[in-house]
């Protein structure tokens, strides 16, 4: 099992997955949330409540790690 966290600049979707197959898959829009942290915190919450051993994070664009 593993979570996936796409951030997007129109949304941002937060995945549960096993092999190829997508278990749950929650989105929200980018805009919806007040700030870069508040949408990180929205995103982790999200994540919390679904079963993985391994996440990966995609960030599109330049990003200032």
């Amino acid at each position: 099992m593993y979570i996936g966290i796409d951030i997007g600049g129109t949304k941002i979707a937060v995945t549960e997955g096993k092999g190829d197959n997508i278990i749950r898959k929650e989105v929200f829009p980018t805009a919806s949330a007040s700030s870069w942290r508040e949408a990180l915190d929205r995103a982790a919450g999200i994540a919390s409540g679904f079963s993985g051993n391994a996440i990966g994070i995609s960030a599109g664009g330049p990003l200032d790690s």
